[in-house]
């Protein structure tokens, strides 16, 4: 009875939830009533996977019914979501004051967000779909380097780096493809739009936009 999920209606944590459970340790009075009211042996590995895995937001965001601010694309090639939670860690961690601030430390949470995206890589682009039940425990590691009671009052952001990036890249592109038809079709074949980006546009802003440095005139 204490285990089952049957009748739980939103019963998964928000996005701020599971960031706060990720960087804010449970305290032990705490961690013994959740062990007692789950009936579980206290870990909180398997835990803070749960808390990643059931995230009510998350999941109606994988399924296009939520957007959280203005700033951010929905994007559903992201497994259940959890590249969300993955973009706000890695954003919002130099914020933090882990126990352990040493470079080794974040060299060791590095190594897990190469293994997240790894995961990531080989679900969304080769669909091995079995290892998605890995992927919340990728997750997990944040807590262990960079949990600390000194992160209770640190709120995390909505991460938008990635998206801020998307929209200069989208629209460089846009600069790249009215150019390359505004060339003159004998000449269009030497370039394609991704050349003209990276031979033709150089030469172009140095033209329009030379590197001369004034020089002082008296009369």
């Amino acid at each position: 009875m204490r285990n089952t999920t049957v009748g739980l209606k939103d019963g998964g944590a928000s996005l701020h939830g599971v960031w706060h459970n990720l960087f804010v340790p449970v305290s032990s009075k705490k961690k013994r009533q959740n062990a007692i009211a789950t009936g579980s042996d206290g870990k909180y590995v398997g835990r803070l996977a749960e808390v990643v895995q059931s995230s009510g937001d998350v999941d109606r965001v994988m399924q296009g019914e939520l957007v959280m601010s203005s700033f951010w694309l929905v994007q559903k090639a992201n497994p259940n979501g959890w590249a969300w939670i993955s973009s706000g860690c890695f954003e919002h961690y130099p914020n933090l004051k882990p126990i352990d601030a040493s470079i080794k430390n974040v060299a060791r949470i590095h190594d897990w967000i190469h293994h997240y995206d790894r995961l990531h890589h080989r679900v969304g682009k080769f669909q091995e779909f079995e290892l998605m039940g890995y992927m919340p425990y990728a997750v997990v590691p944040w807590h262990t380097h960079m949990a600390a009671a000194a992160n209770t009052g640190r709120a995390v952001d909505f991460p938008k780096t990635d998206y801020e990036a998307f929209l200069k890249t989208s629209a460089i592109k846009e600069i790249g493809t009215a150019l390359h038809q505004s060339i003159p079709a004998n000449l269009r074949t030497i370039y394609n739009a991704s050349t003209v980006l990276t031979e033709l546009g150089p030469y172009l802003m140095r033209i329009i936009s030379p590197p001369l440095k004034p020089v002082g005139w008296r009369a």
